[in-house]
């Protein structure tokens, strides 16, 4: 929804999104890139494959300037299952 309405949220935080990096386009990037945000997903996901949907999108947005004067904007929080507790 924040990809699409970015002027109705104050910041972004993608769970395990699901929407292939193919499908966002530079303008739904370039719309995001100033607001806060910070993804979040699994390297061992085999639903929603992080190489193809939150990586190459965080990798475009960190290319598009997305940053802050406190600290970047398009950060990312990586887990596997090793290391996720039930």
């Amino acid at each position: 929804m924040g990809l699409h309405r970015p002027d109705k949220y104050n910041a972004i935080i993608p769970i395990c999104e699901a929407i292939p990096d193919g499908a966002v386009s530079d303008e739904l990037i370039e719309g995001v890139k100033d607001l806060p945000m910070y993804f979040v997903w699994s390297d061992d996901d085999t639903t929603v494959d992080p190489a193809t949907h939150e990586i190459p999108t965080v990798e475009r947005l960190k290319a598009a300037g997305a940053t802050s004067t406190l600290a970047p904007r398009a950060r990312s929080a990586r887990y596997s299952s090793a290391k996720r507790r039930s």
